[in-house]
């Protein structure tokens, strides 16, 4: 879910992921392993300084439930 609502993003931001990573300081392919893993906290903040998005804005499906799997580090 945080993998497809930061790919929405970024298209309508017309950025590419990679973008994002280098701008957010994390590894080439990190915001590609969010599709199975969560991201640490760290990583996550980051990204959303980048995207200028809230965390909340990615890790809230589309009836404002939270993702409860980001809890753990990836």
């Amino acid at each position: 879910m945080i993998y497809e609502k930061i790919a929405e993003i970024t298209s309508n931001k017309k950025m590419s992921i990679r973008e994002v990573e280098q701008k957010a300081g994390v590894a080439n392919g990190t915001i590609a392993k969010w599709k199975t893993a969560s991201p640490t906290l760290k990583s996550l903040l980051a990204v959303s300084s980048v995207l200028d998005v809230k965390i909340e804005d990615l890790t809230r499906d589309e009836g404002g439930v939270q993702d409860a799997k980001n809890t753990t580090k990836s």
